[in-house]
């Protein structure tokens, strides 16, 4: 499969954005980039006074799978957060290993947990856990007297 890694630049803020995709043509992918519901995404790679951000291909190589495309994509966003006069606006990696998926996974959950929608996701869903136990108790309780009521004998079956 070919795949493209690219980069947007700002030159005025010196902020970049590092991309992979697989499409044929990979300025597509950059005019997607461009649409207004996307830009807040980007923090300042967009927030141009003069010169727009441009586009540029940094890697064009054939990939076994989507996974290398994704190494290798993680691989160039590694380097431009180490550069010195480029601050990097990808939020997320591209790419994690098995092994540090469980912790990298933790922490993200940890910090969803600290949100608003967190914490209204954790108390409903702890209210839900609870009534659910509740509903259950009660149920059991009904079914067990269900049973007791219609618990049938040999000698009560009319037998003609």
């Amino acid at each position: 499969m070919k795949g493209t890694i690219y980069g947007i630049f700002n030159d005025e803020n010196n902020v970049c954005y590092i991309g992979a995709t697989t499409q044929k043509y990979p300025n597509t992918r950059f005019r997607q980039h461009k649409k207004q519901q996307h830009k807040d995404r980007y923090g300042d790679l967009f927030a141009y006074k003069e010169n727009e951000p441009y586009f540029k291909v940094l890697d064009e190589n054939e990939y076994d799978n989507l996974i290398d495309l994704r190494k290798q994509e993680n691989h160039f966003i590694n380097c431009y957060k180490k550069h010195p006069n480029l601050k990097c606006c990808n939020l997320k990696v591209a790419y994690l290993s098995p092994e540090d998926f469980p912790a990298a996974h933790k922490k993200s959950k940890q910090k969803y947990e600290l949100t608003d929608n967190g914490k209204y996701y954790k108390k409903w869903a702890n209210y839900r856990y609870t009534r659910k136990k509740i509903i259950l108790k009660e149920l059991q309780t009904y079914l067990d007297g269900l049973d007791r009521r219609l618990d049938i004998k040999p000698s009560m079956i009319n037998q003609n």
